[in-house]
């Protein structure tokens, strides 16, 4: 796409006979090169730049053709940056306006409340934050934009202290978004239920994490107390970290294990056959189970300092 671009820029540049085609052609590449390293795809950014002839017009305009003289190049329509949404309790909840378009990771941290996140079949994504029936935040999204609504139907918002417990949060991600997710949490509970991500990441100090029929190409946890219940969690790759704290997986999909606990417990119902996998569990420097059957090349390893790992297949 890219050369095909370049070649239509350059047979339109010849048209209007600008003088500087090679340094021109040049710049356009290295610019395209610039885009997709911050993250954009080769496609957005050739479609952001416009119709080949546009841009030949507007530089056969501002061409002087005087020796070593530079030529103008135009700015390329302005393409949106991806972001990161970040979303804390410093800030209430209160998130910028942001095209889900160009959204690669949402990453929630410092949470010391309740936090729910699911997907839904229509095209916004929505948040809510919400004490009690008198006082909530409601995030719509209009297109591609998302703003903010602050409802209050009396005066619960001066009560919304952070470390309360009893606030709740919401947020609705539509479906066809499947980016990173992140989430970070001092001693609050995560709901995460009926999504799909290409990444998520789960870190809890002594909070819960409840997570119910998930997708992700891979799923770092790192657990320092506290405890994490997966209901129908479906990954390519799980890397689990735990200090202490109790873990359960209940039916567990994952071509990829790796887990490293210090203490506390974990349980594991994989769904799979074990002849699939090759299996290692150390526990100090004794190594309690080892298989290297592996015939679909999958993989599961324990490191155990303390605690109990407990782990079984079946089909």
């Amino acid at each position: 796409m890219r050369d095909e671009f370049l070649k239509k820029l350059r047979d339109a540049l010849e048209e209007v006979d600008y003088s500087d085609i090679d340094e021109t052609i040049a710049y356009f590449n290295e610019m395209i090169s610039d885009k997709i390293e911050e993250g954009y795809s080769e496609e957005e950014v050739i479609n952001g730049l416009g119709n080949t002839e546009d841009i030949a017009n507007i530089l056969s305009k501002d061409d002087t053709k005087e020796e070593n003289h530079e030529p103008r190049i135009p700015e390329p329509p302005r393409i949106p940056e991806p972001k990161e949404v970040e979303i804390d309790d410093d800030r209430e909840m209160i998130v910028q306006e942001l095209d889900l378009d160009y959204v690669k990771k949402i990453k929630i941290e410092n949470v010391s409340y309740h936090f729910e996140v699911c997907g839904h079949e229509g095209h916004e994504a929505i948040l809510k934050y919400q004490k009690d029936a008198d006082s909530y935040f409601d995030v719509k999204q209009k297109g591609s934009k998302i703003f903010i609504e602050y409802e209050s139907r009396g005066f619960g918002r001066f009560f919304n202290k952070k470390g309360d417990r009893s606030l709740k949060a919401m947020l609705y991600l539509p479906n066809s978004w499947e980016e990173k997710f992140s989430y970070e949490s001092a001693s609050g509970t995560l709901y995460l239920h009926d999504k799909d991500f290409s990444e998520l990441k789960i870190e809890t100090a002594a909070g819960k994490a409840e997570i119910v029929n998930v997708k992700a190409n891979e799923l770092k946890g790192e657990l320092a107390a506290g405890m994490m219940e997966c209901d129908d969690l479906s990954v390519k790759m799980l890397d689990f970290e735990m200090a202490a704290g109790k873990c359960r997986f209940n039916g567990l999909r994952a071509d990829y294990i790796d887990l490293e606990m210090a203490a506390g417990t974990c349980i594991m119902d994989i769904i799979g056959n074990k002849n699939d996998y090759y299996v290692k569990v150390e526990k100090i420097f004794n190594t309690v189970e080892y298989n290297e059957h592996n015939k679909n090349g999958k993989y599961l390893k324990a490191e155990m300092c303390a605690g109990t790992f407990d782990y079984h297949f079946h089909e």
